[in-house]
């Protein structure tokens, strides 16, 4: 099976997936995240953080890296290529916006997508393979590199 055909089952599967949900509940809001690796250590650091082009929704398992987690009134589904998983709690990653917290999540995980409508971001793999997120924390201004790792995914 060539890329094409492995993207196309996916989304096929995902929008398969959404199409159970019922199309009146306004409580939920439908998601896609899709971490993946075979490094133990990298799943059980609970204080590493994925920067995930794949995904489109920003869930958080290590509540000592968040602020004010509250209770929300709306519930997160995020599918992923083993299911899927209800978030209902919130909480803000400091320097950066709010996210879900999950403590179930496999990883602490940064939607890309979210990152970029917030926060400057540049990537030069000329000098460095590493995406370079800009942002702001109390008054300093800092850049966290997040590293490819060997499986290809993006850390800090």
């Amino acid at each position: 099976m060539h890329a094409a055909e492995i993207q196309d089952v996916l989304v096929q599967n995902n929008e398969d997936q959404a199409d159970e949900l019922e199309e009146d509940d306004d409580s939920v809001s439908i998601s896609f995240t899709n971490a993946q690796t075979s490094d133990d250590h990298i799943m059980t650091n609970r204080n590493s953080i994925l920067l995930d082009i794949g995904s489109n929704c920003s869930v958080f398992n290590n509540r000592d890296l968040l602020a004010g987690i509250y209770k929300s009134t709306h519930t997160l589904r995020a599918y992923t290529n083993v299911g899927h998983q209800e978030s209902n709690m919130c909480g803000m990653l400091p320097g950066f916006f709010e996210v879900w917290y999950n403590p179930d999540s496999i990883m602490n995980i940064l939607a890309l997508s979210d990152v970029t409508r917030k926060l400057r971001i540049t990537m030069d793999t000329a000098t460095e393979c590493c995406i370079d997120v800009y942002f702001h924390h109390k008054n300093d201004h800092k850049v966290l590199k997040f590293k490819e790792m060997e499986h290809g995914l993006f850390l800090l």
